[in-house]
C-alpha cells in the first residue's frame, strides 16, 4: 500500500482521485503529512483501487514521457540545407535528404498511434491529437518539398543550362524564368 502510495507516477489528480474515492480530504503538504496521519485515514481499506489507480498512474506516465520525448526530438531536429552548384555555377539552396527525419517520423506517428488507442490516454488525449496532426502535416511538407525541389532541379537544368531549348520553348522559358527569380 504504502509503496503504491509513494509511487512518483501519482499526479495531483490522482490524488483527488484517492480523496474521491475513500471519501476523505487530506493536505499532502510533506511538512504536514505524516505516516500517522496516513495510518489513521485507514486506506488499508482501499488497497486494491489503491493498487489500481497506481498502476493507471504509472502508465500515464509512460505515455507523459512518451509525448515529451517527441516533443524534446522535435526541438532539437532540423533540416539541413546544402548550395546547389550546378556547371560551376551556384544556383541556390537545396533541402538535404530527409531519410533519417522521415524515419523519425515514421516511429513517432506509430508510437502516437499506440499512444492515443490506449485506456490511458484520457488526460493527454489533446496532446496527442495535436502530435498526431502536426506530424502529419511535416510528412505532407516534406513530401511536398522535395517533390517541387526535384521538379525545380530538372527544369532548372533544362531551362537555364540549355539556349537551344529556351528557343523552341519560349513561352515555358518565360514561365519558368518569373517562377525561378
Amino acid at each position: 500500500l504504502i509503496q503504491n502510495l509513494k509511487s512518483e507516477a501519482l499526479r495531483e489528480r490522482h490524488w483527488k482521485q484517492l480523496m474521491d474515492l475513500t471519501g476523505t480530504s487530506f493536505d499532502m503538504n510533506p511538512k504536514t503529512f505524516t505516516l500517522g496521519k496516513l495510518f489513521s485515514m485507514q486506506l488499508e481499506k482501499f488497497s486494491e483501487q489503491i493498487a489500481e489507480l497506481s498502476g493507471a498512474a504509472v502508465k500515464e506516465l509512460t505515455i507523459e514521457k512518451g509525448i515529451n520525448d517527441i516533443a524534446d526530438t522535435w526541438r532539437l531536429t532540423r533540416f539541413e540545407v546544402a548550395k546547389y552548384i550546378k556547371g560551376g555555377t551556384e544556383r541556390g539552396f537545396v533541402l538535404r535528404t530527409t531519410d533519417e527525419i522521415q524515419l523519425t517520423l515514421e516511429d513517432q506517428m506509430m508510437n502516437l498511434s499506440s499512444m492515443s488507442a490506449s485506456r490511458f490516454v484520457g488526460p493527454f488525449l489533446d496532446q496527442t491529437q495535436k502530435w498526431e496532426k502536426l506530424m502529419s502535416t511535416i510528412a505532407e511538407v516534406i513530401a511536398v518539398w522535395m517533390k517541387v525541389q526535384s521538379k525545380w532541379m530538372y527544369l532548372e537544368a533544362i531551362f537555364v543550362g540549355s539556349e537551344d531549348i529556351r528557343l523552341q520553348l519560349p513561352e515555358e522559358a518565360k514561365r519558368f524564368d518569373r517562377i525561378h527569380t
